[in-house]
């Protein structure tokens, strides 16, 4: 990598303004210097020579100093040292003169440093630097030339060698000012230093850069150091420190020097540490995020870029990492939306790798500890700090760091600040205050809601102890609900805020109205924590059983509760009066022209979450709102998916994902519940999640298998069963290497399908056809009739599917599998392509019908329809459709990566084979294409699909300029087999032939360039 020169320099000059700070805070109490000049100061002699002096009362040099920084390794020979000695010197006059470097000794460099320390004769010391000196005529030519007033003053003249880094600098120079202002009794020292030394810092740059302003008296750096406590603590509160990245949460006003100093020691600084790790662990509200805020307060001064990371899902993690990666590369968040998430921690990865300065990045409020450790940076100058719940894990090599219950200290300096006590208040109740802290178990949490309820309840100090003996008796009535590891008080503080906002409803004319507040808490402590649709927790009361039992409402849409019925915002207030929830992030999709509020969301705390669903789940009806919750979840999440809203149905996953986690830990079961099971199992498994989904359709079987058959409208026991055997079957015909299920397992579930579909045939003709024209098109498709071939079971097995199938009626979903199935053909001969037009636009007409996936689907292949008619403004537009649709999102990977595959190769073929204007529009769509989040082959597929992805990537960088980046991607991708197989399309290149004209291109751009590259060689 070639060497920044313009950081090199700014970092002497950074190592010169730490030294000269130093130097100033060693004599802050020698009453013989009364100021520092920084570079010499206004109108001085050797302005030119000196770095910094400090001076007397008279103005007269006491020290004058020369600092030379150096490159880590970098050395310093006794002659360089000697010269600059000399210069300085002759210079100026001074009682003492130094030579400071963070150089490595060189040559004669320590008997230099040991002759100057050591001898104060005149004669003796000449002697002395002419031995050093020797191999150096020059220099010993100049010590036999030298006046005596010369060597007078060589007497007095150091040289220091500091071996200390930057950061260790910094670090000893935070310790002492916080030495200092702990002696003159200031506060804040603790956390305030690193902020103070940042703008001492920039108070000495600006001085060097204003020869008027150069000279700063003792008094005025007293002045600066002692500045009000309350000051710096406005200045932390409200700064933007520039160097920090994300969203710091708010620095605590109660310091927790126990916690501070654990962490201070492990990223004490070190000239040889790489890369350090420490995790904060303990309980939701304990005080782990705001400490981690603390240290970036206290040491911010340590570092050179600090990151902060929201790291409670994936989604919130590579949100932030763009943000990180934005920042350190100086470009747009839009430019880099695009990356996938390996894409993104390895571009994060490598920029913290090679940054040269030091670095600390913290990952907070980490849910899933296993899922973070590919995200941590292993190479590089810099510390990871991780806040997580779990305290049973440990994260690789991390310093582990329990975050416990406050002090008693602590804990009355907090409620006494939250509950805005004056000094004769305090010191009246301080022994109430003392009770109320230890009742309250000392968690941070728990007294912030115990003062929340006390202000909502206006509750004043002196009968507080009405409160204590109350929240006493709820905590022993409750100790059978707490959550294992938890603080009694703190279930007690949550119980106790529900419990008053069913009071201050209790009056409320209209019932519904008055159970609105908790029945949405409760609801919402079994979805996810972020983005809670409010009617979606509010339709977990509100939805009656008919509605929810009609096939009309439940493909109708999201359901929302109308203001006749209640008002959900003042709902949201009640609740958030006591800091149980708090308002998120609109919903991605528009709703509030439906309903005013139809867009709103809330988040909640998880340790509300988890002690709520504790102290909720044996309340009678729980088992009926959890089952009118599965059902909207379920239309939620399907209906939005059907209508192409990808981003919310993505989002509503999400929600899925947590209520099936909730309701299966207590294992309960219902139709609605099974159906909310296979819908979501589903969606993963079209997300590319096939484990996951296998997981839940093998629970969804073993459930139904424990419970009574059901047959009725809503649901039918045999006909679910069957579904998930043949969805089971289908993922080990598509998706064997990337699933757990056998031919073992296929055999038996298609045979008991079979079965059961030759029953429906009778009853439900139509449904039949539906449920076995998927399995029909697999067992066609290459796979399949490998299984075929070579399983005597599974070919008896498709003929007597074959057979049951061509006695039944086709149905509009059959016929639009067979379309699809025509369009793939049309593109794979290159017989009929307007055919295969007019069958993509009939199928994307059947939007409303076939639902988005496979709109998104028909719109994909049109792409590739349109690019095959040289169509190509008609075919950026249907792209760019598909891509507003699926958005950042992880959903369609099928589609997306087909997408790009086959697309990405028409275009690269259309860029090297092509006419002039064909090249340029399908180098566009091919750039557009690669630049999708997903650009990415779906894990577990085959290297030979991995390396057709790579090929298009070079092809891409071709067409951009980027010769090296292109020629490097080719060198990785083998050159394709000369038996390969040749499309049936003769439209269509081999892979091989794109393989070749690329590397003839490259061999061109050589030629032009007189560039050698690695395919060439």
């Amino acid at each position: 990598m070639a060497v920044d020169g313009g950081r090199v320099a700014a970092r002497g000059f950074q190592y010169q303004y730490l030294r000269t700070l130093e130097a100033l805070l060693e004599r802050i109490d020698d009453e013989s210097i009364a100021a520092l000049r920084v570079e010499g100061g206004s109108g001085a002699d050797g302005i030119n020579t000196v770095d910094f002096d400090l001076t007397g009362d008279g103005g007269e040099r006491m020290v004058a100093v020369q600092v030379k920084s150096r490159q880590p390794g970098s050395t310093m020979s006794a002659s360089e040292a000697f010269g600059i000695l000399l210069d300085l010197v002759v210079a100026v006059n001074a009682k003492e003169y130094q030579l400071i470097t963070n150089a490595q000794a060189g040559p004669g460099m320590k008997d230099l440093v040991t002759a100057l320390e050591a001898i104060d004769d005149f004669d003796e010391l000449r002697r002395s630097l002419l031995a050093t000196l020797a191999g150096a005529p020059s220099r010993a030519s100049q010590v036999s030339q030298m006046l005596p007033s010369i060597i007078e003053r060589f007497c007095r003249a150091r040289v220091i060698v500091d071996d200390r880094d930057d950061i260790e600098i910094r670090y000893h120079l935070a310790s002492r000012l916080r030495q200092f202002r702990v002696s003159a009794r200031e506060g804040l020292g603790e956390q305030s230093a690193g902020l103070l030394l940042g703008f001492l810092i920039s108070d000495v740059l600006r001085r060097a850069a204003d020869e008027g302003a150069a000279c700063l008296t003792r008094q005025e750096f007293r002045e600066r150091l002692l500045v009000p406590g309350h000051v710096l603590a406005q200045s932390l509160a409200v700064r933007d420190w520039g160097v920090v990245v994300g969203r710091v949460p708010p620095i605590p006003d109660v310091p927790r020097p126990e916690i501070i100093t654990r962490l201070n020691d492990v990223f004490a600084p070190s000239i040889d540490a790489g890369v350090r790790t420490a995790a904060l662990v303990g309980l939701s509200g304990i005080g782990k995020s705001s400490q981690a805020a603390a240290y970036v307060a206290n040491r911010a001064d340590l570092y050179d870029l600090i990151c902060w990371v929201d790291a409670e899902s994936t989604s919130t993690l590579t949100a932030s990492l763009r943000q990180v990666l934005a920042h350190i590369r100086g470009i747009t968040r839009a430019s880099i939306m695009e990356a996938t998430p390996d894409e993104l921690r390895d571009a994060v990865h490598t920029e913290l790798s090679r940054y040269n300065g030091r670095w600390l990045i913290v990952f907070d409020n980490v849910t899933v500890a296993r899922d973070l450790g590919a995200w941590l940076p292993a190479v590089g100058r810099g510390d990871v700090l991780i806040t997580a719940l779990d305290a049973a894990t440990r994260f690789g090599k991390a310093a582990t760091i329990p975050v416990e219950q406050m002090s008693r200290d602590e804990a009355v300096t907090l409620l006494r600040l939250r509950l805005d006590m004056s000094d004769a208040e305090y010191s009246s109740h301080i022994g109430l205050l003392e009770r109320i802290v230890n009742a309250m178990g000392r968690w941070p949490l728990a007294i912030e809601l115990a003062t929340g309820y006390m202000h909502g309840c206006g509750i004043p100090i002196h009968q507080a102890h009405h409160y204590l003996d109350r929240l006493k008796q709820r905590a022993l009535a409750d100790d059978m609900a707490i959550p294992v590891g938890y603080p009694r008080t703190l279930v007690a503080a949550i119980d106790m805020c529900l419990d008053h906002v069913a009071t201050l409803t209790k009056e409320e004319p209209h019932t519904l109205q008055k159970l609105a507040p908790l029945a949405l808490m409760t609801a919402a402590a079994y979805t996810a924590s972020r983005q809670i649709p409010i009617h979606l927790a509010a339709g977990a009361l509100f939805a009656h059983d008919d509605e929810l039992r009609n096939p009309d409402f439940r493909t109708a849409g999201p359901m929302f509760v109308g203001p006749e019925s209640a008002d959900l915002l003042e709902a949201v207030r009640e609740l958030r009066r006591f800091s149980l929830v708090d308002f998120d992030e609109d919903l991605p999709h528009e709703f509030d022209s439906l309903v005013a509020d139809g867009s709103r969301t809330i988040a909640v705390n998880t340790i509300v979450q988890d002690v709520i669903r504790r102290l909720r789940e044996t309340h009678s009806g729980m088992f009926d709102l959890l089952n009118r919750l599965a059902t909207l979840t379920n239309i939620w999440m399907t209906s939005s998916l059907h209508a192409g809203h990808v981003q919310l149905s993505y989002l509503m996953s999400t929600h899925a994902e947590a209520l099936v986690e909730n309701i299966a830990a207590q294992q309960l079961a219902s139709p609605q519940i099974l159906l909310l099971f296979g819908n979501f199992a589903i969606l993963q498994r079209d997300r590319g999640n096939t484990l996951a989904a296998e997981q839940l359709w093998r629970l969804e079987m073993s459930i139904l298998d424990q419970i009574e058959p059901v047959k009725d409208d809503d649901f039918d026991s045999e006909l679910v069963t069957m579904q998930i055997k043949i969805s089971l079957s289908l993922l080990f015909i598509d998706e064997e290497t990337r699933t757990d299920v056998t031919i073992d397992e296929v055999i038996p579930w298609l045979q008991d399908s079979l079965m059961s579909a030759q029953r429906l045939a009778l009853e439900k003709p139509d449904g039949a056809m539906e449920l076995l024209t998927p399995l029909r098109n697999a067992l066609h498709n290459p796979r399949g009739q490998s299984l075929i071939e070579h399983n005597e079971e599974i070919a008896t097995l498709n003929s007597a599917f074959a057979d049951l199938i061509s006695r039944l009626p086709s149905t509009e979903h059959s016929d639009a599998l067979d379309a699809f199935r025509q369009i793939t053909m049309e593109l794979q001969t290159g017989r009929d392509y307007e055919n295969a037009e007019r069958l993509c636009r009939y199928l994307i007409g059947k939007a409303n019908f076939l639902g988005g996936p496979q709109e998104l689907e028909a719109r994909r292949l049109l792409i590739e329809v349109l690019i095959r008619l040289q169509r190509w403004a008609d075919a950026k537009s249907e792209h760019d459709k598909i891509r507003r649709r699926i958005g950042a999102t992880p959903m369609l990977p099928y589609t997306v990566n087909m997408m790009i595959h086959n697309v990405g190769c028409s275009c690269a073929a259309a860029y090297l084979l092509g006419e002039t204007l064909d090249s340029d529009h399908a180098a566009k769509l091919l750039d557009d294409l690669l630049t999708w989040p997903h650009a990415k082959p779906i894990s577990g597929t085959s290297d030979e699909y991995t390396q057709k992805f790579l090929l298009l990537a070079a092809i891409n960088d071709l067409a951009n300029g980027r010769l090296l980046e292109g020629d490097e991607k080719l060198s990785r991708v083998p050159r394709p087999e000369a038996n390969e197989p040749h499309p049936t399309n003769e439209d269509l290149p081999s892979w091989r032939l794109l393989w070749e004209y690329t590397r003839l291109a490259l061999l061109q751009r050589a030629w032009h360039t007189k560039q050698t590259y690695n395919t060439l060689d």
